[in-house]
């Protein structure tokens, strides 16, 4: 039965996953952006992060479609596309991005992903205006563009002194002017003189930066024209309100959802703002008639003709600096920085800081996510900022039961360029196999071309599959890790077995060192990992003196042979999970201590035999771990059910000494018995007449037995554990007991120093 799905990002249809992100705030979308560029930003040289100083994501810019240098009117992919100067550019919410192609008379339009063609007019035939549908309009050298929510067009026609728009079929309007002059009015009344820029409101309204007129004009939805700022046909550079300002050749304009205009003010070498109210300020920048590109606060800026601005959600300006070739930003303080270029070095060249270069950009836009877009006009290319990767989602710890199925799904957000995935497991990268571990990328709906994902799916959970799983996302700007998902078994707390270890005298023949066990339980599934161990020479770190030199090690089910070993050589996986375990290590890798690892027993009983190399005698240590992790113990992993060792007791420090651990955190009850007199029903020769069994925590006794005396409650729970009956007289020894988790040692002894063969028999009582 299949949980439900563990994801990255919660598993849902793609339609879904782009609702929630379109209801994301385009601020809060903007914030988690700058945050997660933030491990590029520590990375970059000191003379690049100095060209940002004021900003702490670096601006990675790349060339989204043409070629620097060459001209022309080509549609095509990225750099098969031709422009001839490009000096508008606005983009919509689905990250396509519309440019104003001054010499090609016409508007283009790029997909997300740099795919251009012809939006509207006729490549290189300039005309008076003409409306029609797509490329029965025509244009004369168009500039300025803007978008609105619907995706309607606006376009600043500079030379046939017109505003029009474009549908999202091509439908091309004229909304206002057509004759140069200076005259608010509706519709063909008003009159305009070189409008250079556009930008469109929340409610449909048009600014345009009316160059020749010095004057910023307001285009209503119905085509009412009239003066926002500025006097029509007067230049100057002052601050007022409506006609009291002045400006000087404004080149570009944009507005922020609050409702004010920004206005690059190009011979005034200022950025301006107007509020709804027509209040006119200045952001930042003086009128000097000396260009210069300083950062700085207010007055304290300089700019060298500013001919296009744009605006984020949060009034963050951004603007292209033509002369000076570089794209700078100036802050709702008025903190104007320069973000990517180089003063007046112009050229062509990807990267960040002051290595990106351009050679004269006139057109600006930024799209709701914080990512900028350059009409680098006289290299005739598109270009535009990328960020890191942004992964979105939540990033749970799921825990799913052993056989189970799970998926974890990553979607980059805002991802304006190619990106490609690599799934990671603990740090390790891992690719499909198959059935077992599949993988899967795709594109969202082309109605939101700018996010993608990749789909991992894991079947059939084993212990193996657990671990903590990340996926790298890259583009061309670099790299950025998801933070982990932790894949975990539903464990198990229930108290349990989960070491013994023996210490006796290990012989020959009947006083061979013999544990039992047993793997299984109810209700449980699949194999068991041990780790089991013959210790010898390294009981001599300790100070047990006649430790067994050359211990030998073997594990049988029934006669046969499953694993053995001599001397353990220093093997890595036994030291590995002997760590792992807490197991004592042993000092030496050239030790003759014997230790084996088998990580897949089936269900059922074996025994382990302690015996020494040629026939040599001595104390030796018998240990046996369960070595199932602990985030992997489920109600269905088997257990140690029984372990029993058989051993010659002897006296003083050869008595029979046993240790275990209970695992996990609830108490554990167990059946514990020391048999000898029973043992002769068996056939064993030379018995211990009369153990007696006593229980250790530490150094505290906790309980002891000599004669069991035939209980009915111990004889009725030792059945149900199917161990052997005991005659009700004998002098066997049993204790039935409920311990919390913890190390325990159990300790056989002789009544009355006597010696003779003994078993130990620790039972698991469900």
């Amino acid at each position: 039965m299949n949980p439900p799905p563990f994801s990255i990002f919660l598993s849902r249809p793609t339609s879904r996953w782009l609702a929630q992100l379109r209801r994301l705030r385009p601020a809060t979308v903007q914030t988690g952006a700058r945050l997660a560029g933030l491990t590029l930003a520590l990375g970059l040289l000191a003379s690049l992060a100095d060209a940002q100083s004021n900003y702490a994501t670096p601006y990675f810019f790349t060339t989204l479609a043409g070629v620097a240098g060459t001209s022309g009117s080509t549609d095509g992919s990225g750099s098969a596309a031709r422009f001839f100067t490009p000096t508008g550019v606005a983009v919509d919410r689905a990250g396509n991005v519309y440019v104003g192609d001054l010499h090609n008379h016409v508007i283009r339009k790029i997909t997300p992903f740099g795919v251009v063609t012809t939006f509207a007019g006729l490549a290189g035939v300039p005309g008076t205006v003409i409306n029609g549908t797509g490329s029965a309009a025509r244009f004369n050298s168009p500039r300025g563009v803007a978008v609105d929510s619907a995706g309607n067009v606006y376009v600043a026609d500079s030379q046939n002194y017109a505003i029009r728009k474009i549908t999202p079929d091509g439908v091309v309007t004229t909304l206002a002017g057509g004759i140069a002059g200076g005259v608010d009015g509706t519709g063909a009344i008003a009159r305009f003189i070189s409008p250079y820029g556009v930008a469109v409101d929340l409610v449909g309204n048009v600014y345009v930066a009316d160059a020749g007129n010095s004057a910023i004009r307001k285009v209503t939805p119905g085509g009412v024209v009239t003066t926002l700022a500025g006097l029509i046909g007067t230049a100057g550079n002052t601050d007022g309100t409506g006609s009291a300002a002045r400006f000087s050749n404004p080149f570009g304009v944009a507005v922020d959802p609050s409702g004010n205009v920004y206005v690059a003010d190009r011979d005034s070498y200022k950025i301006r703002k107007i509020t709804p109210a027509g209040v006119v300020t200045t952001m930042a920048g003086v009128t000097n008639f000396i260009t210069a590109d300083t950062d700085g606060t207010g007055s304290a800026a300089r700019f060298a003709q500013v001919v296009a601005v744009a605006a984020d959600a949060s009034g963050n300006v951004y603007v292209a600096d033509s002369t000076n070739s570089s794209i700078r930003k100036v802050t709702t303080d008025g903190v104007a920085t320069t973000l990517a270029g180089l003063t007046r070095s112009v050229g062509s060249a990807d990267g960040t800081g002051s290595v990106v270069r351009f050679n004269t950009p006139q057109g600006i836009a930024v799209d709701p996510y914080g990512n900028l877009y350059v009409a680098d006009t006289v290299n005739n290319t598109i270009r535009m900022s990328v960020f890191l990767p942004v992964i979105i989602g939540a990033y749970p710890t799921r825990s799913v039961k052993p056989g189970d199925y799970a998926d974890f799904t990553a979607i980059c957000e805002f991802c304006n360029v190619p990106v490609t995935y690599q799934w990671q497991k603990d740090g390790i990268s891992i690719s499909s196999n198959g059935n077992k571990i599949i993988i899967s990328n795709f594109a969202s709906a082309a109605s939101s071309p700018t996010f993608t994902a990749s789909r991992l799916e894991v079947t059939s959970i084993q212990a193996a599959d657990l671990g903590d799983y990340t996926v790298v996302a890259t583009n061309i700007a670099g790299s950025t890790r998801s933070a982990a998902a932790t894949l975990s078994f539903i464990t198990s707390n229930a108290g349990r077995l989960s070491n013994l270890s023996i210490r006796s005298n290990a012989g020959t023949a009947a006083q061979t060192l013999i544990v039992g066990l047993v793997v299984g339980g109810a209700g449980t599934t699949g194999t068991k990992p041990l780790l089991i161990r013959g210790a010898g020479p390294a009981l001599g770190a300790f100070g047990v003196p006649g430790f067994l030199a050359d211990p030998s090690l073997s594990l049988f089910s029934g006669t046969t042979v499953v694993s053995s070993n001599d001397n353990w050589s220093g093997d890595a996986q036994v030291t590995t999970i002997g760590t792992q375990l807490g197991a004592f290590p042993f000092t030496s890798t050239t030790s003759k201590d014997a230790a084996l690892y088998s990580s897949a027993l089936n269900a059922g009983a074996y025994t382990v035999q302690i015996t020494g190399v040629g026939g040599t005698t001595g104390v030796a240590l018998a240990e046996i771990y369960d070595a199932t992790p602990t985030n992997a113990f489920v109600a269905e992993t088997p257990r140690l059910i029984n372990v029993s060792a058989r051993t010659q007791v002897g006296t003083g420090a050869d008595i029979l000494i046993t240790g275990f651990t209970i695992g996990g955190t609830t108490p554990k009850t167990l059946l514990i018995r020391a048999v000898g007199p029973t043992l002769s029903v068996f056939g064993v020769a030379g018995v211990l007449a009369d153990p007696k069994l006593e229980l250790y925590s530490g150094s505290t006794l906790i309980q002891s037995n000599d004669n069991w005396g035939g209980g009915a409650n111990i004889a009725s729970t030792a059945a149900s554990v199917g161990a052997f009956g005991l005659d009700g007289a004998s002098k066997d020894a049993v204790l039935l007991v409920t311990l919390p988790p913890g190390g325990y040692t159990a300790q056989v002894s002789g009544v009355g120093n006597t010696t003779g063969v003994a078993i130990i028999e620790i039972y698991d009582v469900p």
